[in-house]
């Protein structure tokens, strides 16, 4: 289940979105941060170019041997630091002067009398002049590389608020697939009543109209057929009455037997429909009160105690308090056992039921040794008149409607009911009851 959710995930249309996005959003950074390293490399070398130059042009100024009171005045007004050694005088502009190594030393330029390089963001320029040597100091790197730096920070801070918004953009857009979703599910588990909100102005509204207003035909179209069957039903009742009036006057004999089976087997069936459908509009009317599980299936079994081939308890039916219907639960469960017993033959296993409690719920097991389900059937076992057994004979009886019934009876208790069959092997289902904690 784990594996499925995880390839649900990263194929869902907005993984790939926002996967998408992400994407673009590295390159479009990827690219930034090249274009700003290519600027920054390129305005650097400009820097650097210009700097000796302005170096040459400084030293010649100063003259030789160099003026210490002009080399003050250029220092205070270029912000930097100038020093002059030689073998008779030194003397500097500054009062500290960053001690530099030629280990420390990024060298970027150097040429006859000349070594230009940088430490921790300051640079030197060194230079022969006369008999002793001039070094400069800026007191900070290119004014256009911390401006570059912090344009770039600046620069992928917005990009990840893009990202962020878009990334709530992609969920607020896509929103309208999740009630949707939803929807198919309500509408799937038997839901008719539900809707879809319409709350857009794009396509995703036209597609939530057109699927509230097909819930709709659906609905309307489902209770048609529920009226149809009940009027049909109910209008039989009386030419029923009719026959069996009539029937009486007839002789005794074969013929009046048969006559008699198919009345009754007629009457059966739209005491099923009615029933049926009776379940279907009062599900939510439920009168509940605190049923014990196992006193109820105790209850039950005397009524099969001498159908073979027999049921057999399973384990221990202890105390099992829930709150339910007590005499939908009982039609629910009749139902099963005596589909269980209908499809069992005198020389199979007993039809075994076994009752367990598990936390919040109550779990019935009813299984038999007959001759199974086919898997093609069984998704559709549960819907109203379906039979697996196609040429619905005397022999087998029913209508297709008591599954469906005991589905109306679990899922109005907010419990549910499966089932799991093998041809040849038997079946079984499984009713949840939600239970008292």
């Amino acid at each position: 289940m784990q594996t499925g959710r995880i390839k649900r995930l990263f194929g869902s249309v907005f993984t790939r979105l926002l996967v998408t996005i992400l994407v673009a959003g590295f390159l479009i950074n990827f690219l930034v941060i090249g274009f700003f390293g290519f600027l920054r490399h390129r305005v650097l070398d400009s820097y650097h170019t210009h700097l000796i130059q302005y170096i040459s042009y400084i030293t010649e100024d100063l003259g030789i041997p160099p003026d210490q009171a002009r080399a003050s005045v250029i220092a205070r007004k270029a912000s930097m630091a100038i020093r002059y050694t030689s073998s008779s005088e030194s003397w500097s502009t500054a009062e500290h002067f960053f001690p530099i190594s030629d280990r420390r030393l990024h060298i970027w330029h150097e040429s006859p009398g000349i070594l230009a390089g940088s430490v921790r963001g300051r640079y030197f320029v060194r230079v022969q002049h006369g008999d002793g040597e001039l070094l400069f100091q800026t007191t900070r790197g290119p004014w256009i590389s911390d401006r570059v730096q912090k344009a770039f920070v600046l620069l992928v801070c917005l990009f990840t608020l893009v990202l962020v918004g878009a990334y709530f953009a992609i969920r607020w857009i896509l929103k309208p697939v999740r009630w949707l979703t939803e929807g198919v599910n309500r509408v799937g588990a038997g839901d008719l009543d539900h809707r879809v909100p319409e709350e857009r102005t794009d396509e995703f509204r036209d597609l939530a109209e057109a699927f509230n207003d097909m819930v709709a035909r659906i609905g309307k179209a489902m209770r048609a057929r529920e009226q149809l069957l009940l009027d049909v039903s109910h209008e039989l009742r009386s030419p029923l009455t009719r026959l069996k009036i009539g029937l009486e006057m007839l002789p005794e004999g074969p013929r009046k037997e048969s006559l008699q089976e198919d009345i009754i087997e007629m009457e059966k069936m739209i005491t099923d429909i009615l029933e049926a459908a009776r379940m279907q509009h009062n599900a939510g009317s439920l009168t509940r009160q605190p049923v014990d599980l196992a006193a109820l299936i105790d209850s039950i079994l005397p009524d099969f105690k001498d159908r073979p081939p027999g049921i057999v308890v399973m384990g221990e039916l202890s105390e099992t308090r829930i709150s339910a219907d007590r005499e939908k639960a009982a039609t629910a469960l009749k139902n099963i056992i005596d589909n269980a017993l209908k499809y069992s033959e005198k020389s199979h296993a007993p039809v075994e039921i076994s009752l367990k409690r598990e936390p919040g719920k109550a779990l019935v097991t009813i299984g038999d040794r007959g001759p199974g389900i086919p898997v093609e059937d069984q998704p559709y076992i549960f819907e109203p008149f379906y039979r697996a057994d196609k040429s619905r004979t005397r022999k087998t009886g029913g209508f297709g409607l008591g599954l469906s019934m005991c589905k109306t009876i679990m899922e109005a208790h907010g419990g549910s009911i499966t089932l799991n069959s093998a041809v040849n092997q038997g079946t079984t289902v499984l009713l949840i009851f939600p239970a008292d904690t």
